[in-house]
């Protein structure tokens, strides 16, 4: 049975859609029109508390603030707050932060302005909103937000990946800007966390110096004092195997864990932004302990030995990481493989003298991604397993990740968005119990056959739920309509 609820908010159209298939389960979705070359929609996941549906409108006032709709959705998909925030003109959202109760916003303008930054605070209870604007770094672009209520930090980074520190204070309508120096020479910041208990922060700092490489930090600090050195990181410094990114964990016993990729940076130019650009050859788990350090590398090499895939023995291959956490005194680390696909093309043309000459050249059309993996080491970095689920038919002009995992007491599931379907495999410590399944999604009128799909995207929501949001083209084989939508549909695996 169907019910379908109709919403006109400022011309948009609300499809509102009940339906209930087989595994997984399309419970709900909803569908707005989308215009043309445009994405013009942001969501922001809740968790619990539903989504955050963000669009700019095409209304200012007096000419300085842009109109912005922030729709609240539940759960079940019924709406609950419908808000304009007037945003400057210019500023697009940039980074995100759910923490509890609360869902932070950081919006930034490309050029520098009297405010180029503003943060929104939504209160997720009622729907109320606070907003702080200021002016921050030139030539900066945020990156990571950590929110802690009525305060927070704010990573930026410029054009060569250095990095600043803000931090943001709502009650006291502040703004601080912590200058990072050890040897007053250009610093990275790879990742920051939160000690809720003392609300103090702990943070990784990259020292770089031309095209020489200094050292790692371990710093902590608060909002009333200084940076504290809590520990100097001595290893992994190799050059063979040399971090290419950081994810920083903490776990008991004022015990720290750093997890990503690394890769070989043996003579090249050791600059942050060259280090990010590397190609990663594994994954790496760093545990530090009060004076104690040790480090542990997988390379990926040992496992692609036993693919079959034919990409796999490509030398363009490289990978991404996705995320990780920490959970039952396990280390989780996600990451995903691609590789730049390009097309050769001959045509024609016209040479010095008139002639007819060939010319060949390749066209790059996106990186094509093939496979994701979760790696799951203990407390003291010892590789377990490796789950692995195949890609197919994923090529992108941008580099994001695409799986999703879910985790139950008897298996875990990851997934992801195989065309206009959701593809998605059960695991049993790192062993697929059934092959890969695809269910398609569904629209919900008889007779839609989706044409075209961009930026499909699956996330987590909350329990065994998930947000599957993207645009469609659809094309009705009953009545010959076509619509451009964007659409947000729940699905739940079992």
């Amino acid at each position: 049975m169907k019910k379908v609820y109709y919403y006109t908010i400022n011309l948009l159209l609300f499809i509102f859609l009940l339906t209930d298939f087989a595994f997984p389960q399309h419970i709900l979705r909803k569908e707005i029109p989308a215009p043309q070359n445009v994405d013009l929609f942001r969501l922001q996941n809740c968790n619990n508390h539903g989504f955050l549906l963000i669009f700019p409108t095409p209304n200012f006032i007096n000419e300085n603030y842009q109109v912005w709709k922030f729709y609240q959705i539940d759960t079940a998909f019924n709406e609950r707050v419908n808000k304009k925030v007037h945003i400057p003109a210019g500023l697009d959202l940039q980074v995100t932060n759910q923490n509890r109760n609360q869902t932070t916003l950081v919006f930034k303008q490309k050029k520098q302005s009297s405010h180029n930054f503003i943060i929104v605070k939504w209160d997720n209870l009622n729907g109320s909103y606070d907003t702080l604007s200021f002016t921050g770094p030139k030539k900066s672009k945020p990156y990571k937000l950590i929110s802690n209520e009525d305060t927070g930090i704010i990573l930026t980074e410029n054009s060569n990946h250095y990095n600043h520190i803000l931090y943001y204070d709502f009650k006291n309508r502040e703004i601080k800007k912590y200058n990072i120096s050890i040897r007053d020479i250009n610093l990275c910041v790879p990742d920051i966390i939160l000690n809720p208990e003392d609300n103090t922060y702990t943070a990784i700092v990259q020292e770089f110096n031309g095209k020489r490489w200094y050292s790692n930090h371990l710093i902590e600090f608060n909002p009333t004092s200084d940076f504290k050195e809590v520990q100097f990181i001595s290893e992994p410094l190799n050059r063979l195997n040399f971090p290419l990114n950081m994810k920083l964990h903490k776990l008991p016993n004022q015990t720290y864990c750093i997890s990503g990729l690394y890769g070989d940076v043996r003579a090249r130019h050791r600059t942050a932004k060259k280090i990010k650009s590397l190609k990663a050859d594994g994954v790496y788990f760093f545990k530090i302990n009060n004076e104690k350090q040790n480090s542990r590398f997988y390379s990926f090499k040992q496992r692609k030995s036993k693919k079959k895939n034919k990409h796999f023995k490509q030398k363009s291959i490289n990978h991404i990481l996705n995320h990780s956490y920490i959970k039952n005194n396990h280390l989780f680390l996600f990451t995903e493989s691609y590789y730049p696909q390009y097309k050769t093309i001959t045509r024609m043309d016209y040479d010095y003298f008139g002639r007819l000459q060939p010319r060949t050249e390749n066209i790059f059309e996106g990186y094509r991604f093939i496979q994701g993996n979760k790696f799951t080491f203990d407390t003291n970095g010892q590789l377990e397993y490796v789950a692995k689920i195949d890609l197919y038919n994923i090529l992108n002009q941008e580099l994001y990740s695409h799986i999703c995992h879910y985790e139950s007491p008897e298996d875990e599931t990851m997934a992801y968005m195989h065309e206009s379907s959701i593809a998605s495999c059960i695991y049993n410590k790192g062993e697929a119990i059934f092959p890969i399944a695809y269910d398609p999604l569904q629209t919900g009128n008889k007779g839609d056959i989706i044409t075209n799909q961009e930026k499909l995207k699956i996330e987590n929501w909350y329990e065994n739920n998930f947000l599957v949001y993207g645009y469609q083209n659809i094309q009705n084989e009953t009545n010959s309509a076509s619509r451009l939508v964007f659409f947000v549909s729940k699905v739940e695996l079992k």
